[in-house]
């Protein structure tokens, strides 16, 4: 089971998801968890809020309406150039994943991906940052 973990507080995890039901549970499992969450649908509103505040962890689908999850990289690459926003990249395509600039993201995982597997692997990054 998952509890609130205090030192996750001051973590602020953006996720980009366009499926709505999936976006929630993994915003209410963060938080639950003690994360500073915002969600966003789709890339075109993942860049706009990376414009606005840049997350510590980015928790980004690759096949998302508006832009995808390549242009959000584009877009943060020149937001964020010494790397300080982790990303974690998930789609369901791992043909995609051969393909990709691995020097772009820091994880790369595959749909269906646990929930306790991703907040466990969002805090050892950051663990590891510190």
């Amino acid at each position: 089971m998952l509890t609130m973990n205090p030192s996750n507080k001051h973590i602020h995890v953006l996720i980009a998801e366009d499926d709505d039901a999936l976006r929630r549970l993994w915003r209410i499992t963060f938080e639950n968890s003690g994360f500073q969450v915002d969600a966003v649908a789709d890339g075109r509103h993942a860049i706009a809020h990376l414009r606005l505040q840049l997350p510590d962890v980015l928790v980004l689908d690759h096949n998302m309406p508006e832009a995808d999850g390549t242009d959000v990289l584009e877009a943060l690459r020149t937001l964020d150039p010494h790397h300080h926003v982790k990303r974690i990249l998930v789609t369901a395509s791992p043909s995609f994943a051969l393909n990709l600039d691995q020097s772009e993201v820091d994880l790369f995982l595959q749909k269906p991906t646990g929930i306790v597997e991703l907040m466990t692997l969002a805090e050892r990054m950051m663990q590891a940052r510190s």
